[in-house]
């Protein structure tokens, strides 16, 4: 069975507006010349593609990938290890946004990311993100369980 959490966008909202432009302008202009072609797919591009990770419990393995226009999934399928260690991070985002009136919106935002630590706590993926603490130990107590039930080398 494949587990599929998908979490970050290409990009943030500023970015998906200009995608929004860019889609419009390229349909517009696609009548008069075909060179608005490139135009269309770079909206689309930045509309609809975004980052995540795959799970396969059957095979012991996670896949961390990039969605090209939210199908064409790219990324290499990697085996858990036994040296791997799975942990709960907390982060608390905080944006603050002033308009030309001088008021201030804050905007607060906190998440758990699951984390993948391969040997020596070198390299970090992203697993997972979750707003539910309980959700992101619930996942860590599965994946550990696959990791420790896995034979290997």
């Amino acid at each position: 069975m494949i587990e599929n959490y998908r979490f970050d966008k290409l990009v943030g909202p500023s970015g998906r507006i200009a995608g929004c432009i860019l889609l419009l302008f390229g349909i517009l202009t696609v009548y008069f010349t075909l060179s608005a072609i490139p135009i269309i797919l770079t909206g689309l591009a930045m509309l609809l593609s975004f980052k995540g990770t795959r799970i396969n419990t059957e095979k012991k393995a996670y896949q961390s990938y990039f969605a090209l226009f939210g199908f064409l999934r790219i990324g290499v399928w990697l085996p858990f290890e036994k040296s791997d260690k799975i942990i709960v991070q907390t982060f608390k985002d905080k944006q603050a946004v002033f308009s030309w009136s001088n008021r201030q919106n804050d905007s607060k935002k906190q998440e758990f990311r699951i984390l993948l630590l391969t040997t020596y706590n070198a390299k970090k993926k992203v697993l997972a993100k979750f707003e539910n603490d309980q959700q992101a130990h619930i996942l860590v107590k599965n994946i550990e369980n696959l990791i420790s039930s896995k034979k290997l080398k």
